[in-house]
């Protein structure tokens, strides 16, 4: 093998070895590259680790490739609408045009003072004046903001974007954010023009496609690397641990075999993903998570019979978990974790407790 390691665990960036939704993916960029888009906002929501970021970079970089989109990432941190402004007036796509246009925004802070032009002193008509600009060179604005939680700032963005998208200007939206956090925000009264837009849950990697990558990669037999890609339920974050760790091993051990690395990954999963995961549940959530883990069968039945609850209860219970991306349902009664060797973390947790 070559020192240089294929799988990565950096938050967001595109790995080197990317398996990505193809399906879900070209539905999007399909439909902002559309004359007459059906939909300019998507969502992407999922578990953490399942690769919202990753999915939406990529297809920040195919829109880009095509040289009709203006690209801004706004952070959900600061002030999204002042970033929106300063953003787009020194995007070098644009910038020379604001500039021989004279547009004069320095009271806002943004450029330069020009002489004989008359300063613009209010953000939202800066960002109508530009957008102007970016519609008569016939090009789009994608706006791209990564975990999006309902906030102050994210109201204040989501009313002025509304209205320049009623108002027809080729304004793009693509947001990621947890399942809890994307319902909040399209539950807030002030960002409701969001509820009709296409909410995209992220999918499990398929297995025969990391089943081949592990395979290649590595010079292992169909059998082995079956196991591998089972070992990680489609989860993206554990798709690239896994392989990761294995080929950090190799470069020490060149025989070395996966089964040899599980506790390193047990604890890296902790560590990245399911502690995190773990501190957000709410204690209902915990109750059931240990209850699957004792009843050791995966029977609604016998889950219910080791909580001591009513039906109603439990299907709550487990309503919330699935909406989350920690539980599958799988055949009638019975429900499963999504997530890679999280029974094992569950039951490191009760035996912590314990």
């Amino acid at each position: 093998m070559s020192k240089g390691n294929p799988f990565i665990l950096s938050s967001g960036k595109v790995p080197h070895l990317y398996i990505d939704r193809l399906m879900q993916k070209n539905k999007i960029i399909e439909d902002f590259c559309d004359e007459m888009p059906s939909n300019q906002i998507y969502m992407l929501t999922g578990i953490r680790g399942c690769g919202k970021t990753v999915m939406m970079t990529d297809i920040e970089r195919q829109l880009e490739a095509t040289g009709d989109f203006v690209i801004l990432n706004l952070s959900i941190d600061g002030d999204l609408v002042e970033e929106w402004a300063g953003g787009l007036y020194d995007h070098p796509m644009m910038k020379r045009k604001f500039l021989d246009l004279k547009l004069d925004f320095s009271l806002l802070g943004i450029g330069a003072s020009i002489e004989k032009s008359e300063p613009v002193s209010d953000i939202s008509t800066a960002i109508r004046k530009m957008l102007d600009v970016v519609r008569k060179a016939k090009k789009k604005l994608l706006i791209a903001i990564d975990e999006a939680v309902n906030s102050e700032e994210m109201k204040r963005f989501g009313s002025l974007f509304s209205i320049f998208l009623r108002t027809d200007y080729p304004v793009y939206l693509i947001m990621t954010g947890l399942p809890q956090n994307i319902y909040s925000v399209i539950n807030s009264k002030t960002l409701t023009f969001l509820t009709r837009a296409p909410r995209i849950v992220l999918e499990p990697i398929n297995y025969t496609l990391m089943r081949n990558a592990y395979k290649e990669v590595f010079k292992i037999s169909k059998e082995e690397s079956e196991n591998m890609a089972v070992l990680t339920k489609g989860y993206s974050f554990g798709f690239q641990l896994l392989g990761y760790l294995l080929w950090e091993r190799r470069m020490k051990k060149p025989d070395a075999s996966f089964k040899d690395i599980l506790d390193e990954y047990d604890a890296r999963l902790a560590e990245g993903a399911y502690d995190k995961i773990w501190q957000d549940m709410s204690e209902s959530d915990i109750i059931l998570c240990k209850a699957m883990v004792r009843a050791d069968s995966g029977s609604i039945s016998n889950i219910r019979n080791e909580i001591g609850c009513s039906s109603q209860s439990l299907n709550n219970y487990k309503n919330r978990l699935v909406d989350r991306g920690i539980i599958n349902v799988k055949g009638h009664g019975y429900i499963e974790f999504s997530l890679p060797r999280f029974k094992e973390y569950v039951l490191e947790q009760i035996s912590m407790a314990e």
